[in-house]
């Protein structure tokens, strides 16, 4: 965002000089010859002169003021770039990159602090809060569309943390003739709270200023499930009559994936106002489950527990990912983002454990057995657009959509298993097992998310938002590890420019960096999902519930 304030020889552009062509007048402060270059864009995206700020209360600071520097005409997202200031000034310049790295290497690891990473849903496309997507030009480029990156100019630390509070609950339909015996259909609320990070810095090369560099980290996939506590012993240590398993205790009792994807990126700027980036992913995966295990299936009466084993499931693994994307500046204004993010198959390596009910393990030997394995399964391919619009100097209006192939993710095939022959009723059958398959077969899912923004003076932003998401599982494959239903989602927050503000009040130092802080609020509500059919093992047919809240934080430094 522009301060409150130009300096007075900025002042009084016109329209017409700034849609004139690469070189902008020499009293634009520290214009050297290739920040001249970089202004076209600027000037051919706009079309629009810096105006002074009493002209009007509302000016829309990233739309009407223009700076030495191509990045001076973008979204509120990018406010640092479209402001001239004392940042910019030769003596400061030289510096710059020193000081993003410092601030990087100090600030950036606070966010990947270890632990921290879990999040609530399978994908949460909320990395960089409600102020990134495909046409936003801030650190969450470098998972939204890369090629944004290129539009940043000079250098940028974003730092953002998603708060995560969701709760869910399932009343399960026990099947005709079922014998539920002493066990509630109600299993208790599931209750998550987490901290989703993200992270990036970008660099655009001093001396080839079409060319920028980025770094991300974040954590688009994840989910965590606890369910209340389940004590397996002391249940154990009933009468028969009176043990019960939790309704859901066959699905899961426990368990998380998380993915960190560590990207970096890579933008050019083709001509102007046209950018195209990609990048490349290592992404560190982590999954466990732990649920009850029907052994004495055909034996006994299914889902009883004196015939019940504990199955815990514990993989990790690194594999590749890639990206692309496009930037268009199309018209004053108008801005248009388009990207791909190329579906990824997982392949892990860890440790299968069964512990065997007392009827099952072998007398005087080990109760559980052990075996190394792989798993595998595929994250899913997205298609993300994007198209951005300032319709005045105080409104912004933006359209996102996202469709991610869902059908990719099939299931998941956990093989190579080698478990020992230990003996006793189940052992042999165990050392026979070699591999298995929980079937999902999801669907591809449409989501469309709509926001506006309004700017009460040149350093504050107001936003809002509306957001429609479909369901990428269907009754069949919906299970109590992971729910999901026809979501919608409203989102209100506020951004500001704390340089700006300071400038505005003229407490502002000559040589600060402008920083920006962002706060937003996110409501994400499932329909009610009543299951029929569902085909998993050990099947929930029943009603499923779910909400999530959403607390987004970010911190966004520019010089």
């Amino acid at each position: 965002m522009r301060s409150a304030e130009s300096p007075a020889r900025e002042r009084g552009a016109t329209q017409s000089r700034l849609v004139r062509a690469h070189e902008p007048p020499a009293r634009e402060r520290g214009a050297t010859q290739s920040q001249r270059v970089r202004a076209h864009t600027i000037h051919i995206a706009r079309g629009r002169g810096r105006k002074q700020p009493a002209a009007s209360r509302h000016n829309n600071p990233w739309r009407a003021r223009a700076r030495p520097d191509r990045a001076s005409a973008l979204a509120p997202e990018n406010p640092l770039r479209a402001r001239s200031g004392p940042r910019y000034d030769a003596g400061m310049r030289k510096h710059h990159f020193p000081a993003v790295l410092l601030e990087a290497l100090i600030l950036i690891p606070l966010a990947l602090e270890p632990g921290a990473a879990r999040a609530s849903g399978f994908m949460v496309s909320k990395m960089g809060g409600d102020l990134s997507g495909p046409t936003e030009p801030n650190g969450a480029a470098t998972f939204w569309n890369p090629a944004a990156t290129g539009a940043i100019g000079g250098s940028s630390v974003f730092l953002d943390a998603t708060w995560i509070w969701r709760e869910a609950s399932f009343q399960r339909d026990w099947a005709a003739g079922f014998d539920p015996g002493a066990r509630k259909s109600d299993p208790g609320r599931l209750s998550t709270f987490a901290v989703m990070p993200m992270a990036a810095a970008t660099w655009t090369l001093p001396r080839h200023d079409w060319i920028t560099l980025g770094f991300g980290f974040y954590v688009p996939y994840g989910n965590r499930s606890d369910w209340p506590a389940f004590d397996l012993a002391a249940e154990r240590a009933k009468d028969p009559l009176d043990q019960a398993a939790p309704a859901q205790a066959y699905q899961a009792l426990s368990g998380h994936l998380e993915t960190y994807f560590f990207t970096p990126t890579l933008a050019l700027r083709l001509t102007e106002g046209v950018y195209f980036g990609a990048g490349v992913s290592w992404i560190h995966t982590e999954l466990a489950l732990t649920r009850l295990l029907d052994v004495g299936s055909g034996i006994f009466p299914p889902e009883t527990l004196a015939s019940s084993a504990l199955s815990a499931l514990d993989f990790s693994g690194d594999d590749p990912g890639w990206s692309v994307g496009l930037l268009l500046f199309l018209a004053d204004g108008l801005r248009v983002g388009l990207s791909f993010t190329a579906g990824t198959r997982l392949d892990l390596d860890g440790r299968a454990r069964v512990t065997l009910p007392p009827l099952f393990a072998p007398a005087g030997g080990p109760d559980s057995v052990e075996s190394t394995a792989r798993m595998e399964l595929r994250l899913p391919a997205a298609l993300r657009a994007g198209i951005h619009v300032d319709v005045t100097e105080w409104l912004v209006l933006r359209l996102n959509l996202e469709y991610v192939a869902w059908s990719e993710f099939s299931g998941i095939r956990v093989h190579e298993l080698a478990f020992p022959d230990i003996g006793g009723l189940a052992g042999s059958v165990l050392a026979q097992q070699k591999d298995f398959e929980s079937r999902r077969q999801y669907r591809d899912t449409l989501d469309v998310r709509f926001g506006a923004r309004v700017f009460p003076v040149p350093w504050w932003m107001i936003f809002g938002g509306v957001g429609l998401d479909q369901n990428a599982i269907p009754d069949e494959a919906q299970g109590a590890d992971i729910f999901d239903s026809l979501k919608i989602g409203l989102a209100v927050g506020s951004r500001l420019d704390v340089q700006g503000l300071l400038e505005a009040f003229s407490l502002a130092g000559p040589a600060l960096p402008r920083l920006y802080l962002t706060v937003g609020i996110n409501g994400i509500f499932f329909l009610e999902n009543q299951v029929r059919g569902n085909a998993l093992e050990s099947p929930l047919d029943g009603t499923y519930r779910s909400r999530v809240l959403l607390l987004s934080t970010s911190l966004e430094t520019r010089y």
